[in-house]
């Protein structure tokens, strides 16, 4: 997001899609994984479209629910990270910097208390399902 990178001209996929030229942002030698936060850019962008008042997300460490509640701060959407009791210890600091840009941070308790995709998966479906009321 608003930072300098270079632009790589994708050749093949160019010519493989028979359109005009395509070029390719490269965001991998950024500094400090700029990656992170032009995805959550993209996916809150993204729900705002979709008509979704509500992000939803998961992180077990750092900068993923850093990265998502600063886009959705941004935006002005609700935002609700779920991570497991030991993550949200050992990472305070982030916690705290969650909570201070709005989102709503919940510690689950599980056998290992650490990240657990299939875990946090559920409960995200849980949600979501609840909020669809059985359309879909």
């Amino acid at each position: 997001m608003n930072r300098l990178s270079k632009l790589y001209f994708a050749e093949t996929l160019t010519k493989y899609a028979n359109c005009a030229q395509l070029w390719l942002e490269r965001e991998d030698p950024n500094h400090t994984g700029s990656h992170k936060i032009n995805n959550a850019d993209g996916q809150v962008s993204l729900a705002k479209c979709l008509g979704k008042t509500r992000i939803i997300a998961e992180t077990g460490a750092r900068l993923h629910g850093v990265t998502t509640a600063t886009v959705r701060a941004r935006i002005g959407m609700e935002c609700i990270i779920y991570m497991g009791a030991e993550d949200a210890r050992r990472q305070a600091l982030n916690v705290f910097r969650m909570k201070m840009l709005g989102a709503k941070v919940y510690n689950l308790e599980f056998k290992s208390n650490k990240l657990l995709n299939k875990v946090y998966l559920r409960r995200a479906c849980r949600v979501r399902f609840q909020e669809a009321k059985g359309c879909c």
